[in-house]
Formats: C-alpha cells, sequence, structure tokens
C-alpha cells in the first residue's frame, strides 16, 4: 500500500497515457482493416501501430521526465537525500520511470495486438505471403498472440532505457523543452543520419519498430545492435552535457 501510494503519480500518468495510447492504436488498426488489403490479421496491427511508433520516444518519455525535472528544480532531490543517499534515491527514481515506460508500451501495444487479431476482420483480404520473408515472419503469422507478448516485452525494455535516457538528460539539462523533447529529437536525428548512411541496421528505431527494414536487411543482430549504440551514443552526451555544465560552473566562480 505504501508503495502504491509512493509512486501514485507515476501509475495515474501510466493509466491515463495508456488509455490514450490505446484509444489511437484501435482508431489507426480499425482504419487499417477497412481500407488495407490485408493478408494476416496481425498486419493490421503492424501497420497500425505506425503512427504510435512515430511518436514513441516522446510517448514512454514525456510523462514522466518532467517530474525528475522539476525535482532537480525545486530543490526536492537535495531535500530527499537527506532521508536517504542521493545516489540510491536518483537510481530508485529512474528504475521506476523505466518500469513506468515498460508497463505503458507492453498494455499499450499489447492490448492493440489482441483486438487487432481477436475483434477486427479486414474487409480486403489478398493471398500474399510476403511477411513470411521477415525475420520470424511464420511466427508472426501463425502464432501472433504468443509472438505479440514476446515482441511487447522486448519493445518495453527498449522504452525503459529510452525512457532512462529522458531521466539522465532531466538531471543534467535546465531546459523544460529539452527535457522533453530530447529523446525524440535524437531519436528523429539518428534515424535520418543512419538512413543517410545507408546504417539503418544501427539505429534504435530499428529495435523497436517491427519489420522496418526489407526482410534481406534483417537479423536478430540489429536489434541488439541499435540498442548498444543507443546505450553508447547517449552516455556520451549525457557525459558531455554534464562536463560542459561544470566548466560553466567553474569558470563563473572563478570570475
Amino acid at each position: 500500500m505504501q508503495l502504491i501510494k509512493k509512486h501514485e503519480r507515476e501509475i495515474i500518468i501510466s493509466c491515463i497515457v495508456s488509455l490514450l495510447g490505446i484509444f489511437v492504436l484501435c482508431i489507426a488498426e480499425y482504419t487499417i482493416s477497412n481500407n488495407t488489403a490485408i493478408s494476416f490479421p496481425i498486419e493490421i496491427w503492424i501497420d497500425g501501430s505506425k503512427i504510435l511508433d512515430f511518436f514513441f520516444p516522446l510517448l514512454i518519455t514525456l510523462p514522466f521526465s518532467w517530474m525528475m525535472y522539476y525535482e532537480k528544480k525545486d530543490g526536492f532531490i537535495n531535500y530527499a537525500s537527506m532521508r536517504k543517499e542521493r545516489s540510491k534515491y536518483l537510481f530508485e527514481r529512474i528504475v521506476s520511470g523505466m518500469v513506468s515506460a515498460f508497463i505503458v508500451t507492453f498494455v499499450i501495444y499489447y492490448v492493440g495486438l489482441m483486438i487487432a487479431i481477436l475483434y477486427l476482420h479486414p474487409q480486403t483480404l489478398v493471398n500474399d505471403n510476403i511477411l513470411y520473408r521477415y525475420l520470424w515472419g511464420y511466427f508472426q503469422a501463425n502464432n501472433p498472440l504468443v509472438f505479440g507478448l514476446i515482441w511487447c516485452v522486448w519493445k518495453g525494455l527498449v522504452g525503459s532505457v529510452i525512457c532512462a535516457f529522458g531521466y539522465l538528460i532531466a538531471l543534467v539539462v535546465d531546459n523544460i523543452f529539452v527535457v522533453a523533447l530530447s529523446p525524440f529529437i535524437y531519436c528523429t536525428v539518428e534515424n535520418f543520419v543512419t538512413g543517410t548512411l545507408h546504417l539503418e541496421k544501427y539505429s534504435i528505431t530499428t529495435t523497436y519498430i517491427l519489420n522496418r527494414l526489407s526482410p534481406a536487411k534483417m537479423s536478430t543482430v540489429n536489434y541488439f545492435a541499435g540498442l548498444i549504440t543507443f546505450v553508447l551514443i547517449g552516455t556520451i552526451v549525457i557525459m558531455g552535457i554534464k562536463e560542459k555544465a561544470k566548466r560553466k560552473d567553474c569558470c563563473e566562480n572563478i570570475n
């Protein structure tokens, strides 16, 4: 009971974001089922998810990272550090945000999948087995609910890592707009750069968008490569911002 009360704000926000996400996904899936040629029911979910996938970094960071920003700005972190070690408190807050991002991601996408598979019926059916050419294509087509369960867990893990990046940015940046938009901007710019350089397999977007690349370009390694690249670059970015802030403070103290 105390745990629920302690994280009441995250729980309420997670519920609101989940309901809104499910609503948007269901509308998109309903539109796809009525206006697109479909071979397998899971394709309704895959195509319907594209609108949410585009805003995915915002979806799982914006509702939570602002809380860390204001805790830092208002000095609450310093107050909390008097009762609990600062590093331990920050670790717990970041983990709490990661768990919230994971749950929101899993609930939105898996509920959307169940609705697409169990309740929506495509108006135009075609005999096209292109899905089989993709990585795990047979699994997707023939066991969509089981595959979707595994995929949503993976997507939730990726979302939690992106959310952690947003929390860490909130600790080193003093602009709320930068804090709110930095994960989305990073993913958008990174997607553009890797696409221009034909290095899409190393993009973070490849790790959370199902069947994003052509079948010939996809492999299991792509998913881990994109996530590892994101962690490495994200760490460098945060360390760079933190070091710049330290130098600025030193110069101001000298003056």
